[in-house]
């Protein structure tokens, strides 16, 4: 299988092409309630834990979600790389509030991370 293109364009691109052939999405609505049973059926298959249908999901999921951002007019992989930098920075921030406490994250419980994500 190729990957040239990556997975988010790809989709896009696949979209585009249901759409042109008359078989995408039809509306913002549609597109919102076909997200959300991909997120129900994840749910689902997490909560059975099965590996090999929640893998799937996720990928239905990724992809309807695509699906949505066109309809939103929002670039999903432009959209994604932002909040990889918004996150990258908070983390920086995170990094840096522990270290001004005379620790590092690793040193941190679940619970004093989440603390110090919440006030960064």
């Amino acid at each position: 299988r190729s990957k040239a293109l990556p997975s988010l364009t790809r989709s896009k691109k696949l979209w585009k092409k249901a759409e042109t052939g008359g078989a995408g999405l039809s509306d913002t609505e549609t597109a919102l309630n076909v997200t959300e049973k991909k997120l129900n059926s994840l749910k689902t298959a997490v909560m059975d834990g099965n590996n090999e249908i929640y893998e799937k999901a996720i990928g239905e999921l990724l992809f309807s979600v695509v699906g949505l951002s066109r309809f939103l007019h929002i670039d999903s992989e432009e959209s994604l790389y932002r909040v990889c930098d918004a996150f990258i920075a908070r983390f920086k921030a995170l990094e840096a509030e522990a270290a001004s406490k005379g620790t590092a994250i690793q040193n941190l419980s679940s619970k004093e991370i989440a603390k110090l994500w919440n006030e960064t």
